[in-house]
């Protein structure tokens, strides 16, 4: 497999179910088994292995893959832990104003009024609330709102978000 810049976490291969090489699953990111569905271009990460999705569906609460080529406990056993994955220029395009999480991890954050550079998102948090963009600074970490009012200007292609923060955010 050629080696590529990005890719996307559909799920997050578990332990086996059943017989027939069915497996338990993790997401990867907000994505449903009718999501998994759609996709073709599939690999498994670490091993690079080209991969084929027979079947994706939720049972109690769970979301369960088949794979296709993938018949007994023995072969599903051998992909625990493996990572679905996408590439990521083959993801399908997400409303206006919107982003894929992955994308905003590595954008450097630009204050809005002095143009400095306050840090890069390292991380993304959610809590319930709006997201929260973990920024670090050297040993500096600070926690900035994924909010319109704040983040004024985002720029996936150019790795940049612009934030107007209010007074004192940034000294919590």
């Amino acid at each position: 497999m050629t080696q590529m810049t990005h890719r996307v976490c559909l799920a997050i291969l578990g332990r086996t179910r059943g017989l027939r090489g069915e497996m338990f699953a993790e997401p990867g990111g907000d994505w449903s088994a009718r999501d998994l569905a759609q996709f073709s271009g599939l690999f498994l990460h670490p091993s690079g292995q080209p991969a084929a999705l027979e079947n994706a569906w939720e049972h109690q609460g769970r979301l369960i893959l088949k794979l296709a080529g993938v018949d007994s406990i023995e072969q599903a056993e051998r992909l625990r832990g493996q990572e679905l994955s996408l590439p990521g220029d083959a993801r399908p395009p997400v409303p206006e104003g919107e982003f894929y999480v992955g994308d905003l991890q590595g954008c450097r954050v630009i204050h809005f009024r002095s143009g400095a550079e306050i840090g890069v998102v390292a991380e993304c948090l959610q809590y319930g609330g709006p997201m929260l963009l973990k920024v670090k600074r050297d040993e500096t970490e600070m926690l900035i709102p994924f909010a319109k009012e704040i983040c004024r200007e985002v720029d996936i292609t150019e790795k940049r978000i612009v934030v107007d923060p209010p007074e004192g955010l940034l000294e919590l």
